[in-house]
């Protein structure tokens, strides 16, 4: 019919499909699980190993609030470290997956490997997540408007910089740069980060919880069975809170191997860089970062 307008062609919602492709990625590469438990006992470990001899022969207690500048420091010397330990092993998922968009083949040594290479640029982004925390503990002081303050801000600056290890990664900027980086790529496609992070952390968190409860529910039972010389309970109750405690564990590593596997796929698409199975029409121009 002549003057009929054209049906405009279907608007891509790349949610659905990113999301698919972080849990197929995770399954080619599932040694990445394990990377980030091995980071988060390294980082336990890092953590008992500043605080411990600080407090018990030291007699500084690591509080940045009441404690002046020996208990700041020992908080800050504290955070960093688990930092840096965090961010190299978030880097070296994060590595996996670019090589998998590039078409490579990567085995965890490569994926090390390319982490290690970005090792200033992760340990500078540790550093100003330090500082950042610093600053929200601070923020106590200031009671409820502290409070206030420090959620607004924590949520703010967890959004804004959600692409800061895809990008140190992929690119090796400074933090100021990778911060501006990660904030314009948010901005760009925040309808798209918000609805894929939604879509892959809700099951999880619903799953962590359910650990939880069950944990919990052993650690009752157990508790119970030790007060009253119950013997059965103390027996059905151990299991129980053992087997959710490594349920939680397991849903929480998997989970933020999955974000992270989703945020560098986000990053790709938002750059106008190659995704695997999305068809380069369906991908955003490169923009012209200034």
């Amino acid at each position: 019919m002549i003057g009929k307008k054209k049906d405009a062609p279907p608007k891509f919602n790349p949610s659905p499909g990113l999301v698919k492709l972080s849990y197929r990625l995770l399954m080619e590469d599932k040694a990445m699980v394990g990377v980030l438990a091995v980071g988060a006992a390294a980082s336990t470990v890092a953590l008992c190993a500043i605080i411990v001899p600080a407090w018990t022969i030291g007699h500084i207690t690591p509080d940045p609030t009441h404690r002046g500048l020996r208990g700041l420091l020992v908080y800050a010397a504290a955070v960093w470290a688990v930092s840096v330990i965090s961010v190299l092993s978030q880097g070296v998922v994060v590595a996996a997956a670019q090589i998998r968009c590039e078409r490579g083949s990567p085995d965890l040594k490569r994926a090390a490997a390319l982490a290690w290479s970005r090792r200033g640029p992760l340990a500078a982004w540790a550093a100003v997540s330090t500082v950042i925390a610093l600053l929200m503990t601070l923020l106590q002081r200031l009671g409820i408007a502290g409070l206030i303050v420090r959620v607004l801000t924590g949520v703010a600056w967890s959004v804004a910089t959600i692409f800061a290890v895809p990008i140190l990664i992929a690119e090796g900027t400074g933090p100021g740069e990778t911060t501006r980086r990660s904030f314009d790529v948010v901005k760009s496609k925040l309808g798209t980060v918000v609805r894929s992070n939604i879509r892959l952390a809700l099951p999880w968190m619903v799953a962590m919880w359910l650990a939880l409860m069950v944990a919990a529910a052993g650690g009752i039972a157990f508790a119970v069975g030790v007060g009253t010389g119950s013997v059965e309970a103390a027996v059905i109750g151990a299991p129980v809170l053992v087997a959710g405690v490594l349920a939680f564990l397991f849903c929480a590593a998997t989970s933020t191997a999955l974000s992270a596997f989703l945020d560098t796929l986000l990053y790709r698409y938002a750059s106008g860089l190659p995704v695997p199975d999305i068809a380069p029409y369906d991908l955003p121009p490169a923009p012209a970062w200034s």
